[in-house]
């Protein structure tokens, strides 16, 4: 098992103080805030998000200026994290998988196998309330394995869980208020579906459609109904000889991208790969050549809504591609990324599985200009399900594009003022005695 210290991220700044003239008074204000936020973001990492706030508020002096807030990024930055961070005690031991709903409010933490027999270490299937931990409910109706480098997704209103299942396809929609089975997403097609590999693609970007593709027999996608339960569309591969098809994502006008793969007959290794996309009237459109971009197939994939991108990634490199014209926007160094849109959809954050320190995150605009990250870009990639133990129960896989975001969290000052008048007398008393002092 993984300690939450590992999972998440390092205690090392990237934001620096401005540079002029100062007191002594300033300089150690400074450094005391930097110090406070440094304990801040490490118990975030221990899980301790009481903790968190208690030391970020304590980085700033009373009652702060606007103009105070924003002399002190460090401050700003654990704060944010602090009060936006999602990460769930739970009573479960073991390891699962982990998602966040677009509200903050609901979480679904489980092991991917459901059955007793497998899933007697680990963490049983459920919806909980991240914020503290409340289990809502569990998914007694759980009917079949689920992928496990997918989480369960919820929809864009966050109202529904979808838990996907093989190895025939089926997805199982769950009430995210109860946990209770509202319907399931079925299709009486057989063949090719006795052993596939799923690859869960999730909502539409209204919610009003769910898709899944499976790799088995060329690949294909499934898209239903969401409301009704029907299926609407079947897009099947054609092709001859080596050709398989990969699905990667929703595309931004509805349909989706996927990955053309020519394998050696001989050998079986990958010798092209190319970027397609299918409309779900049964158009398919070759957009690119991936040679030189990716190796081989790609090993994560995913798209946002209303982006015309789509990020693929292989064992070391990260690539984001046009879906308009091919074309590769940027690439970066990093390995079996988690990805989210922030910023109001003008920025993505990027982070790797294995975190040393904040200087491991990376941020770049829609045009692959690399930007300094705050604590806001962070806060969809701070997020897990922690034993009480402190072990690390799940963790989020592919589960970014309708996740919270930190969208209701006030901005600036106005920040420090809401967190700062929801405590009680006695903690404000008690972060008064040791915290910045204005110079």
């Amino acid at each position: 098992m993984i300690h939450i210290r590992q999972a998440l991220f390092g205690c090392c700044f990237i934001a620096a103080f401005p540079v002029h003239a100062q007191s002594q008074a300033e300089r150690l204000a400074q450094m005391m805030s930097k110090n406070y936020a440094m304990q801040s973001l490490q118990s975030v990492m221990l899980g301790d998000l009481e903790g968190a706030r208690n030391f970020a508020l304590r980085a700033f002096p009373p009652d702060p200026t606007e103009q105070e807030a924003m002399a002190l990024p460090e401050a700003m930055f654990a704060l944010e994290i602090a009060m936006g961070a999602r990460i769930a005690h739970i009573d479960d031991e073991g390891t699962g998988l982990y998602s966040v709903d677009s509200t903050g409010t609901r979480a679904f933490a489980g092991f991917y196998d459901p059955r007793p027999e497998v899933n007697t270490q680990y963490v049983t299937p459920a919806i909980y309330d991240p914020r503290d931990g409340v289990l809502i409910g569990a998914l007694e109706e759980v009917a079949a394995s689920s992928s496990p480098e997918f989480s369960p997704e919820f929809s864009p209103d966050g109202k529904l869980l979808a838990y996907p299942t093989f190895p025939r396809a089926k997805v199982q929609l769950f009430s995210s208020e109860d946990g209770s089975l509202v319907r399931e997403l079925t299709t009486d097609v057989s063949a090719p579906f006795d052993w596939l590999v799923p690859v869960p693609l999730g909502f539409s970007a209204d919610g009003s459609q769910y898709a899944y593709g499976y790799h088995h027999d060329r690949g294909g996608i499934l898209v239903w109904n969401v409301a009704d339960g029907s299926l609407v569309s079947h897009l099947a591969a054609e092709g001859e000889g080596a050709e398989t098809w990969v699905p990667l994502g929703w595309d931004h006008e509805g349909g989706f991208a996927v990955q053309k793969i020519i394998n050696d007959t001989a050998t079986g290794m990958v010798t092209n790969a190319g970027l397609e996309r299918w409309s779900q009237d049964g158009g398919k459109v070759m957009l690119s050549d991936l040679a030189g971009v990716i190796e081989t197939v790609s090993l994560k994939s995913i798209t946002f809504p209303g982006v015309p991108l789509v990020f693929m990634s292989d064992e070391m490199r990260l690539a984001a591609i046009d879906l308009e014209t091919g074309a590769v926007r940027f690439t970066t160094e990093v390995e079996f990324p988690e990805i989210a849109l922030v910023r109001n959809g003008t920025a993505f954050a990027i982070r790797p599985f294995d975190i040393e320190s904040l200087d491991d995150f990376q941020v770049f605009d829609l045009n692959g200009n690399r930007l300094q990250p705050t604590g806001r870009d962070l806060i969809p990639l701070a997020q897990a399900a922690v034993s009480r133990s402190g072990m690390i129960a799940a963790v989020p896989k592919n589960a970014t594009r309708h996740t919270y975001l930190g969208q209701d969290l006030p901005e600036g000052v106005a920040l420090y003022n809401a967190v700062w008048d929801g405590l009680d007398e006695p903690t404000q008393q008690a972060i008064n005695l040791d915290r910045v002092v204005r110079p």
